[in-house]
């Protein structure tokens, strides 16, 4: 916008502002001039990347197993893309968001089989309890279960990415309703196609 269109569209808000105020005030504007930084929407630590999700919310997860890393921990969840983020808390503006990994959720099945999942955590309560896990995991002619592992990635300290294969993720919510919640959520991003 040149300094006569700023006049012009400026004084047709206020007749009283004199043509030397705008004038002064378009030289300042331009000499300031106010600049955002760009945003990458595919940057995972990006506050862009966790907007408008399907749902989001903290969850505990539970660790992969091994070495006492069977414990669960909380974390703020965010559903988008069929992908199932998780961060160290919920994103802030004006702060990176302390990205911890992911999971694509293709090709799983999300279930609440009380027969099926671990006890919850000290203090946790069972009702809140469901996992994920392959659609291609199944029982043989023996009753055996058969696991195909599900891939995530995990963000390490120093920034590296490190793909993990697990046999199912196991979560809880705060709640019976809030399992619901997820449940449905997640069912809804697995039956769409893209």
């Amino acid at each position: 916008m040149t300094r006569e269109q700023f006049i012009r569209n400026t004084r047709a808000i206020d007749t009283a502002l004199t043509t030397q105020f705008l004038g002064a005030m378009f030289d300042r504007i331009t000499s300031n001039e106010i600049k955002m930084d760009s945003i990458d929407t595919d940057d995972q630590s990006s506050i862009i990347c966790y907007t408008n999700p399907t749902k989001h919310g903290y969850l505990e997860k539970r660790g992969p197993g091994g070495l006492g890393k069977t414990a669960f921990k909380k974390r703020w969840f965010v559903l988008k893309h069929r992908l199932l983020y998780y961060l160290e808390e919920p994103p802030a503006l004006g702060k990176r968001p302390a990205l911890r990994g992911f999971i694509p959720i293709e090709e799983l099945v999300v279930d609440d089989d009380e027969d099926d999942l671990p006890a919850p955590p000290k203090g946790g309560d069972e009702e809140g309890l469901f996992r994920l896990f392959s659609n291609k995991s199944h029982y043989d002619e023996q009753g055996t279960w058969l696991v195909k592992q599900v891939k995530s990635l995990k963000k390490l300290p120093d920034g590296s990415v490190k793909t993990g294969l697990h046999d199912e993720f196991v979560f809880l919510a705060g709640s019976a309703d809030e399992k619901q919640e997820w449940m449905e959520a997640l069912a809804a991003q697995l039956r769409d196609p893209g």
